[in-house]
């Protein structure tokens, strides 16, 4: 009788251990599950935390363990994963370290042990690493703090998530950066072309460079049209000079035919040299674009944005340095959409408004503070008033980042060019997004070769995060890649 009594008891603590097995899962996103759902091959995970680690590691492997186990849930082929020790091990350390996995060093007890925080995913022929806590600077002391812990704890969902679903993509989507107005070069978009990278394969294409046709003699269009038919999304990034009516054809037939455009252009001429003056007339960026972009539901403003929630800048002043509220250089405002509503603040630089032509299809995205006005086109803006303090603001958040969803109608007729270039008259449901400030996709490029993060603010030597993860929404968003933005942003 004792006997069964002691087996009925550990059948006892023995279901209730798997219960709380069962408890420690993880509850996952929606989009998360559907990914999941739709795997068809068998993923392997290698996660390089294991045997003799700090207590504070041993929590984050817990939870990657448990994340993991309530991965295997929703996945209809076999995901198997397993913690490698590598304390001891040098082979294997130098391994991960010629596959750019760098150690961190943790103390532990009175020792200091090697730590690499990271994993690595393989599904069919492909592998993608993960870092699996956010320390910038990797082989150096130190260890995770409960803030740190937290916080990476929060983000491994998207972590490993984010690499399972590249993974899974047969190929990566084609996007470009617009060339031939003076727009951004590689050198000044090099660092979120960097980012973007690692979803898509990113190009600068010349719209101006043409392929010429043989029989007539001239820029072959259909040509050009079908290139830049095989990009995805294209982005215009601060051009600074005119698009011409061959320019706008190409652009209007591309959105015709369901490609997707990311606009960040500047209103103004207003920029940092001019404050060498001691006033400046301020004028518009003539670009040509005014009726074109209201044809698709919206208008950038020929104006200046004076915010009272700016950053700062240094200028000399009466022969002193002086910090002060640069209220030119607005810190925007988050609206309530997927892209924009988790996002920190963004490093700006001379923003203008924008008008809303078609409110039933466009979506406010980024705005001014409520502490805002507009500086009109032709106004002269004397530096010495700026200290005055005497600004009154009103109350009216200005807008300056919209998306616009619709099936756009052509700016052009077809009997405004060749029947040879059969003109499509109206777009598939398609969209795009607007901004007015071409400067917050820009990264500052000291020559030969030093290249600044996207969003780094130079009188404060921080980075403003908000440039970067924006950019990367706005261009998730528009290659249907929502679901993405959906699981970072619950994290």
């Amino acid at each position: 009788m004792r006997n069964i009594l002691k087996i009925t008891i550990l059948i006892i603590l023995f279901f209730n251990a798997c219960q709380k097995k069962v408890e420690k899962k993880v509850e996952l996103n929606l989009e998360t599950q559907q990914i999941l759902s739709s795997l068809n091959d068998k993923i392997y995970i290698n996660i390089y935390l294991s045997g003799n680690i700090s207590p504070q590691f041993n929590k984050l492997q817990d939870s990657i363990s448990s994340l993991l186990h309530s991965f295997q849930d929703f996945c209809h082929k076999e995901l198997d994963y397993n913690f490698i020790e590598i304390n001891n091990d040098q082979n294997n350390q130098n391994s991960l370290i010629e596959l750019q996995m760098y150690p961190i060093w943790v103390k532990l007890d009175s020792n200091y042990k090697k730590t690499f925080p990271f994993a690595t995913i393989h599904y069919k022929n492909k592998s993608q690493t993960i870092l699996l806590h956010n320390s910038i600077y990797l082989d150096t002391i130190t260890d995770l703090t409960s803030l740190q812990l937290k916080h990476s704890i929060n983000q491994l969902e998207y972590r490993f998530i984010e690499s399972i679903y590249i993974l899974h993509q047969k190929e990566k989507q084609n996007i470009a950066f617009l060339q031939g107005h003076s727009e951004l070069d590689s050198n000044q978009a090099w660092d979120i072309a960097n980012t973007l990278e690692k979803y898509y394969n990113v190009d600068f294409f010349d719209l101006r460079s043409f392929e010429v046709n043989q029989t007539t003699n001239s820029p072959d269009l259909n040509r050009q049209l079908q290139k830049i038919n095989n990009y995805k999304t294209i982005i215009i990034a601060k051009p600074k000079s005119k698009f011409l009516d061959i320019d706008k054809y190409l652009i209007d037939q591309y959105i015709m035919h369901g490609g997707r455009i990311l606009w960040l252009i500047d209103g103004t001429t207003a920029n940092i040299n001019s404050l060498k003056n001691p006033f400046f007339l301020l004028e518009k960026k003539e670009l040509l674009l005014g009726n074109f972009l209201s044809n698709y539901g919206a208008k950038i403003n020929h104006d200046l944005i004076m915010d009272e929630f700016c950053s700062k800048i240094a200028i000399k002043y009466i022969d002193r340095i002086a910090y002060i509220n640069w209220k030119y250089n607005p810190n925007l405002v988050q609206e309530n959409h997927v892209i924009s509503m988790k996002i920190d603040s963004l490093l700006t630089n001379f923003t203008s408004s924008i008008d809303i032509i078609n409110k039933e299809t466009t979506t406010k995205l980024l705005s001014s503070s409520i502490n805002s006005k507009k500086i009109n086109l032709g106004d002269t803006i004397f530096f010495k008033d700026y200290f005055n303090d005497k600004d009154i603001f009103s109350n009216q958040k200005l807008t300056t980042a919209v998306l616009i969803e619709d099936e756009f109608k052509s700016f052009f007729s077809k009997d405004q060019y060749s029947s040879d270039l059969n003109i499509k008259l109206q777009s598939p449901k398609n969209k795009m997004i607007i901004v007015s400030d071409g400067d917050i996709i820009s990264n500052l490029f000291q020559p030969p070769n030093f290249y600044y993060p996207l969003g780094y603010y130079q009188y404060g030597k921080n980075i403003y995060n908000g440039n970067t993860n924006f950019i990367l929404n706005c261009v998730l968003y528009l290659c249907d890649d929502e679901n993405l933005i959906k699981i970072k942003n619950q994290q």
